[in-house]
């Protein structure tokens, strides 16, 4: 219990320096709220949704932009660019193919300049890529953790501790009757305690994993969870 009391201390530092608040201190209300059930066919529109909602990938596409407005492309150029690079793959030929044929508008075609630009154009759009990968592979990552988080969860509330709370009730009935010794009810005290620790341990880590999937998409999935 104390250590818990600790780790609550913990968090509640961490979320107040992520809000800005620094070393104000403020009260949290922890509410118990169902976890939400989580919707298993669903990876490829969630990958979707952080590639449009993950700030990281977003500032790197305005990075592209911006390299893009330095060399004079116009908008929708640029737009073209950026959508060309999310069916792009890294190779010797970085920018070459459909969505790449883009013409640099210098008033002097001088070959240093031109060079620059595109310099700085491929290095953004490689920028992007990065992060685009990332951004798949993390969405990913927390999807198949969180699967396997409630897998868990499911495993003890459904197969495990049931019939460990039916024999903890059968030991103590037995004691009572005077058909067993009160260590075999101290026994299945122990286990029964054990099993509540471990569904409420299966619990949180689901809870951390649908937290964790909720971050790496970019927002909350109030939408795409099952009612």
């Amino acid at each position: 219990l104390s250590r818990s009391r600790q780790e609550r201390e913990i968090a509640t530092d961490r979320l107040s320096h992520l809000i800005g608040l620094g070393s104000k201190t403020f009260g949290i209300h922890l509410i118990d709220s169902p976890l939400p059930v989580y919707k298993k066919d669903q990876l490829d529109l969630r990958v979707t949704s952080a590639l449009a909602a993950r700030p990281d990938l977003r500032s790197a596409g305005l990075a592209i932009a911006a390299a893009g407005k330095r060399v004079g492309l116009a908008k929708a150029e640029v737009l073209t660019f950026t959508a060309a690079l999310n069916a792009k793959e890294v190779g010797n030929d970085f920018l070459t193919g459909p969505g790449f044929d883009i013409s640099i508008p210098f008033l002097n075609q001088n070959q240093g300049n031109i060079a620059l630009a595109k310099a700085n154009l491929e290095k953004s759009a490689r920028h992007y890529l990065v992060i685009r990968d990332r951004v798949i592979l993390e969405v990913r990552e927390a999807h198949h953790r969180l699967e396997q988080a409630q897998e868990s969860l499911e495993t003890w509330q459904k197969r495990i501790f049931p019939p460990l709370q039916e024999n903890i009730m059968q030991t103590q009935k037995a004691f009572e009757l005077g058909d067993t010794s009160f260590l075999l009810v101290l026994e299945a005290t122990r286990k029964f305690a054990d099993a509540e620790m471990k569904v409420a341990t299966a619990n949180a880590d689901a809870r951390r994993a649908f937290a964790e999937l909720e971050r790496s998409v970019g927002g909350r999935l109030d939408g795409l969870i099952s009612k």
